[in-house]
């Protein structure tokens, strides 16, 4: 698991990005809040929404254009806009000048900056890495995500409210780090020669026919909506599942030898399934990885999605302390095999002259599944909790269905190219033995 392992623009890119993340989890959460307090709640939730609204645009364009000019020249532009971005935000929130407007609209900036980073950085990945190391690739960086957040929630709350000044200076000199890497360390890795119906097409038409090309690909389509169906019950956590708990779980009193004891109340409870997912994640990541290195990704996918739905499931109907707990345990393992398979799956299905593109696209499953993951508490206040976790579990196996259906095709596909080769290696033998 050593990074050292890996082409550098790797390591740059989990180094620069876990420190990016830690600081920015100990802003970006409370961004709602803040604004809630100076502009009222109704203001704030359209300012917040309209800021993702354009993060999502902004990524189909970055995507495009990473494609067209190359990963470093647009991570370039794009972490320059984020660096102005978080030098506007720290001089509206210094003691010299405050003002909330002006940080909302560098904070729109800064969305634009990092939904034009986020796929063209993936791309990046997909670039230097290949298919027998993307799945160690994707364990370390599903790690470092995780204890960046971590870090980052537990500081950001103890910090925010009293040194908004000097946590938007870290952002900055971070970024300005981030930016001299990029351009004294990074290589570019050059996308492929276009097709050459795709050189005579203005800017807009490249644009559709770029991304006309990536949903017209059936299986990555396929893929990414398994990797919504599986996100949008995993995001149930802080939605339904959340709020069953907390009105459903029996206060109990907890001690240890007389020591200490408090009560523990169903909104805890919640906090605690969140904690122990995300210590898991952080003290398992590499156990699960090496535990499942000799396995194919249909075995460990089968196995991952199984245990992921069982752990929900049970999360949905449980109240009992222990089993809630375990239920974790089951999820977390799961998310830990099937997450680097689903990433590994969707870096190999894409072109390699698309790949910002298809990275664009991939993200849609992210905001799909948080769109889908806030449905659940509407069907969850007239559907039983035993309801849901039939619906949960009819979501998960969907998503495991799309997922074997690719893995079979692409068993198939390359069985078949073994064989050509195989027949094509005895059709040569068999010439020169005839030579001979």
């Amino acid at each position: 698991m050593l990074l050292r392992n890996f082409h550098p623009n790797i390591r740059i890119r989990i180094m620069t990005s876990f420190l990016t993340r830690i600081v920015g989890t100990m802003v970006f959460p409370f961004m709602a809040i803040y604004f809630a307090d100076v502009m009222g709640a109704t203001l704030a939730g359209l300012l917040v929404l309209s800021n993702v609204g354009v993060a999502m645009v902004a990524g189909f364009v970055g995507g495009h254009l990473g494609d067209l000019i190359g990963r470093k020249k647009m991570m370039v532009i794009a972490e320059s806009l984020m660096l102005i971005a978080f030098i506007g935000m720290a001089l509206a929130n210094s003691p010299w000048w405050f003002s909330p407007w002006f940080t909302f609209v560098m904070m729109m900036l800064h969305g634009i900056s990092s939904g034009m980073m986020n796929p063209v950085a993936e791309a990046m990945l997909i670039d230097v890495s290949t298919p027998e190391n993307r799945r160690l690739l994707y364990t370390i960086n599903y790690w470092a995500i995780n204890l960046s957040i971590a870090l980052g929630s537990l500081i950001g709350g103890l910090l925010f409210n009293t040194h908004k000044f000097e946590l938007f200076l870290s952002l900055t000199g971070i970024s300005l780090f981030t930016l001299i890497l990029l351009m004294v360390k990074v290589k570019e890795t050059i996308p492929l020669q276009r097709e050459k119906r795709e050189k005579k097409l203005t800017v807009g038409w490249s644009f559709l026919y770029s991304y006309r090309k990536v949903w017209a690909d059936k299986p990555f389509v396929r893929v990414l909506l398994a990797g919504l169906c599986l996100y949008a019950v995993e995001c149930q956590t802080v939605n339904y599942i959340a709020i069953r708990i907390s009105n459903e779980f029996e206060v109990q009193k907890l001690s240890w030898d007389g020591w200490f004891s408090f009560q523990l109340d169903g909104l805890m409870m919640g906090s605690w399934i969140r904690l122990e997912n995300t210590v898991l994640v952080i003290l398992g990541a590499v156990w699960v990885s090496r535990l499942l290195k000799r396995y194919g990704d249909q075995r460990v996918l089968t196995l991952g999605i199984l245990s992921y739905t069982v752990g929900y499931a049970v999360l949905t109907v449980s109240n009992d302390l222990i089993i809630l707990l375990i239920a974790v345990l089951a999820f977390t393992f799961g998310e830990l095999a099937y997450v680097p398979v689903q990433q590994t799956l969707m870096a190999d299905l894409a072109q390699e002259n698309l790949r910002g593109s298809y990275m664009a696209v991939r993200n849609l499953s992210h905001q799909g599944g948080k769109m889908a993951g806030a449905m659940g508490i509407t069907l969850g206040a007239v559907i039983p909790s035993w309801g849901m976790a039939m619906i949960y579990v009819a979501v998960c196996l969907t998503g495991f269905v799309l997922f074997m259906s690719v893995l079979t095709k692409l068993r198939q596909v390359r069985q078949q190219e073994s064989l050509k080769k195989n027949m094509s290696r005895t059709k040569g033998s068999r010439v020169l033995s005839s030579n001979g």
